[in-house]
């Protein structure tokens, strides 16, 4: 008999199933805490399309701009601004909470793995409701299908560093399905489900930014809708407009970084054509064959060997299996739904596999953003493995909906499913690859501080075969890899074909390479690529002597000075060229000493002192019709030359001024005067006469000897669309909730005339 009244109240306590799921999805959770425990040291984790940053907070910054000064001398970056939530935003938090490296890597998979598990939970739970279903038991089997999907072999397959932030949609979009269903078959048009739409696509903006998943995504949240109206077959035109009130709300949940992307959509596509991903389509397919497909084995080998025995083969061995039994036996809208959607990222993911090879060829030439299927596999495969879990869990529930006999078997085989699936898990051990930067790397940062750095030209690069010596290589990385993010500057290195667009000033770059290595002059091209500082790396393996690049530089007539920095593992050394070979960021023709205000990367403020005729105006970044020329009034007054701060790179702590949205309706100065310079960069033609007829007394001042002075501004203007698009999003989101609020105010009326009547 219990005495004790704590006693009597443990005893009386239930056990919620629910809770019990939850712990289980919080214990599987806690997996990468254990595959990470021994590379907390490194700096750096990733390889291909993922890595982490070594400063977080640059990397941060540079993330707010739709341009990237730093990648290719000025490449596009407007789909990146995607990353900044979650992904930037929770490694920032974590780094100001001291978590870094492979433990902050650790910490975001668990996020991602949780998430994964609790939104098929309640996917699967709105499921079995809305078929009715219900036995003691249930929550037990819904659970082993949420742990057997996060920890699916797709899910597995991203762990080791590639395509690893399309995890987040991989976790949210379950949930996306579920308050999508019941925007469009709820009898009631509720807005929490548009609410809550909103935020689950905002939250999947970091997955959302690789094209290619947003675009899947589309295709499915399309053939879902069609299939759903094909069987249900009633209120039609009202699921079409509920269906496209849906897909607008997703989309104004990234239209903050949607709205800039639109205006290098063109560029962007011709991007892919040009390279050799479109054309590599068949070699990315070879692991998307129909029987790979079935059991789960899309990965390379290397990676799919770390699963113990291939137990994960089975798991979906039995899946299958189980799923073509069900589907004889039980059928019903969803389970029609989902079956099409299963047959439909079959095709996509097989990819140029037979059979129907030419339908998916045609299709990838023919269709516009079909292209994004390069590597099928990786955009399309994770709604194959949501389809088969689902069919497999709903098909199992309809079938046992009316047979008792059956429930027991049903819950074994569901949890014995589930705990394979997790020991699979548990027992997986994805390898990241780890880089340790050395110390000299940011020494070298502290001396290049003091330099009027404005492009590093870095050797060697990616074609003479450069690799790592000081540490384990990553994935994909070579050539420049992490120095754009530990320096903060633009890297110019060799390149081969594919590893980049291929820009004209590359073909600059390349000369100067060829002639170090011959021991030639690079003074004229290495100044207009702005290469004020040659930075050989000692510390790779290459096919080309490092000692005779060194030894080539030391004897240069341009080089003004050298500097070391190394340690045992390597090092590197930087040669500062001579004065008359060094340029500026932005230069006059006749005064290259012009004075700027670095603003931010995208805006600098260049005061112009006694302009009596025609100039050029060279900026050193790649030719670009978003880069404008404003001439701003006097009220921003015309500082002496003592007062401006010739910063050049450096990053400036400033992201937005108060005037920065205007520049999408102010006229810029004379375009048609924008042309290229050194068949790369950007050239105006300033004409003092211009600016007088163009603009009122009131953007310039006159001097005595009739010269004028005046402030311009350079401003990259598709940066104002990010800033319209976070107040669209802004206002979206106060329209939701107002709307929220007053639906939740008039269903509360109504429930109180109710209650008032009945009394």
């Amino acid at each position: 008999m219990c005495s004790s009244p704590w006693k009597r109240r443990i005893k009386s306590i239930k056990i919620n199933s629910n809770f019990l799921c939850y712990v289980v999805f919080v214990v599987l959770s806690l997996a990468p805490l254990f595959w990470f425990r021994n590379q907390l040291g490194y700096s750096v984790i990733g390889g291909g399309d993922y890595t982490t940053s070594p400063d977080i907070k640059f990397y941060s910054f540079s993330k707010l701009f739709v341009l990237d000064i730093n990648l290719y001398n000025g490449w596009y970056s407007s789909y990146s601004l995607g990353l900044l939530f979650p992904y930037t935003a929770l490694f920032l938090l974590l780094s100001r909470m001291g978590i870094e490296g492979s433990l902050a890597v650790a910490i975001y998979i668990s996020i991602i793995l949780f998430i994964s598990q609790v939104s098929m939970f309640h996917l699967l739970s709105y499921l079995s409701n809305r078929m009715s279903i219900s036995f003691k038991g249930k929550n037990l089997v819904l659970a082993s299908g949420a742990v057997t999907y996060a920890a699916s072999p797709f899910f597995l397959s991203l762990v080791p560093p590639g395509h690893i932030n399309a995890l987040v949609n991989y976790a949210l979009f379950p949930f996306i399905l579920l308050f999508f269903d019941r925007l469009l078959c709820e009898q009631s048009y509720t807005v929490k489900n548009l609410l809550l739409l909103f935020f689950l696509s905002t939250a999947s903006a970091t997955s959302y930014s690789n094209v290619g998943v947003i675009y899947s995504n589309s295709i499915v949240m399309a053939s879902y809708t069609f299939f759903i109206l094909l069987l249900n077959k009633d209120g039609l035109y009202k699921m079409l407009c509920k269906a496209f009130i849906g897909a607008l709300v997703i989309f104004l949940g990234n239209i903050w970084w949607i709205l800039p992307f639109f205006s290098i959509l063109s560029p962007y596509a011709d991007l892919n054509d040009a390279t050799s991903l479109t054309r590599n389509v068949s070699v990315s397919s070879t692991n998307s064959s129909l029987t790979n497909i079935f059991s789960g084995e899309i990965v390379s080998a290397g990676q799919f060997n770390n699963y113990l025995f291939q137990a994960n083969t089975v798991v979906y061995l039995i899946l299958m299996a189980s799923v073509v039994v069900l589907l004889i036996r039980e059928k019903n809208k969803y389970i029609s739904a989902f079956l099409c959607l299963l047959v439909l990222t079959i095709f996509i993911s097989k990819g140029t596999n037979p059979p129907f090879a030419k339908v998916f060829e045609w299709l990838y030439f023919n269709l516009f953003g079909f292209k994004v299927f390069r590597r099928p596999s990786s955009k399309i495969y994770n709604i194959y493995t949501l389809s088969l879990v689902l069919l497999y869990v709903t098909s199992l529930l309809d079938l046992v909906k009316k047979n008792s006999n059956l429930r027991k078997f049903v819950v074994t085989i569901g949890i014995s499913v589930a705990l394979l699936s997790s020991f699979v898990f548990y027992m997986s051990s994805p390898v990241w690859s780890a880089l340790n930067i050395p110390k000299y790397y940011y020494d070298a940062r502290e001396y290049l501080s003091n330099e009027n750095v404005v492009n590093l030209l870095v050797v060697p690069g990616p074609t003479a075969g450069s690799k790592y010596v000081f540490n384990e290589s990553m994935g994909g990385y070579r050539g420049t890899d992490f120095l754009s993010d530990v320096w903060g500057y633009s890297i110019l290195s060799p390149l081969k074909s594919g590893l980049g667009p291929d820009l004209p000033f590359r073909d600059k770059v390349n000369r100067v390479y060829l002639n170090i290595l011959n021991g030639e002059s690079i003074c004229d091209t290495a100044k207009q690529l702005g290469i004020n500082q040659v930075v050989v790396r000692e510390d790779v393996t290459s096919n080309v002597s490092i000692d005779l690049l060194n030894k080539r530089l030391q004897n240069s007539s341009d080089v003004l000075k050298r500097a070391s920095f190394r340690n045992s593992s390597g090092g590197l050394s930087v040669y500062t060229l001579n004065k008359e070979c060094q340029n500026s960021l932005i230069s006059l023709s006749n005064d290259p000493s012009v004075l700027i205000e670095s603003i931010s990367p995208l805006k600098y403020r260049i005061n112009l002192k006694n302009l009596s005729s025609e100039q050029s105006l060279i900026f050193l970044k790649n030719f670009d019709e978003g880069w404008k020329l404003f001439v701003e009034g006097n009220s921003k007054g015309s500082k002496d030359k003592n007062e401006f701060i010739d910063t050049h790179l450096e990053t400036s702590e400033h992201f937005l001024e108060g005037n920065d949205l205007s520049y999408l309706w102010t006229k810029s100065y004379s375009e048609s005067t924008h042309s290229t310079a050194y068949d790369y960069a950007n050239k105006w033609l300033i004409n003092p006469k211009a600016i007088m007829e163009q603009y009122d007394n009131t953007h310039y001042s006159v001097n005595s000897d009739g010269s004028i002075n005046a402030n311009l501004v350079l401003y990259y203007k598709y940066q104002s669309l990010f800033f319209l698009g976070v107040i669209i999003w802004c206002c979206t989101l106060l329209i939701l909730f107002l709307l929220f609020v007053n639906q939740n105010l008039v269903d509360k009326n109504k429930q109180n005339k109710l209650y008032a009547h009945d009394k």
